[in-house]
């Protein structure tokens, strides 16, 4: 079993991060992505701590404002309720106040700086 210095279990931190970002859509809380891991919000608290040097609450902002970010690359056109609900986010509503809270942005102004972002990377080919 790998082991980091302090006695963490490595190979379980990144696979509670490999099961929040495959299972994004359907953790809401870090209740429920302990649920996932099969260990209590302490348990995942301590591991994601110690492992990543942030709380599962920050991490699961971080992957999906990630994921948020990716799916635009992608498609800059997509609606904000389907990037919505592929993050987890209940409605459109959900990732504006996310991304306002979060982020202090929202989903126009993202979405037009990605875009920006493209053409700059297609204009610079």
């Amino acid at each position: 079993m790998e082991r980091t210095n302090n006695g963490i279990n490595v190979a379980k931190a990144k696979l509670a991060k490999q099961l929040l970002v495959k299972n994004l859509a359907n953790i809401r809380s870090t209740t429920e992505w302990a649920n996932y891991c099969n260990c209590s919000r302490t348990q995942l608290y301590r591991l994601i701590l110690n492992f990543y040097g942030i709380t599962p609450g920050e991490m699961m902002s971080k992957v999906r404002f990630d994921s948020i970010t990716e799916i635009l690359k992608k498609d800059p056109d997509t609606t904000s309720n389907y990037v919505a609900i592929k993050v987890g986010l209940r409605n459109e509503q959900g990732i504006y106040r996310f991304l306002s809270h979060r982020y202090n942005t929202n989903y126009t102004k993202l979405r037009e700086q990605i875009y920006r972002e493209i053409l700059s990377e297609k204009h610079i080919e």
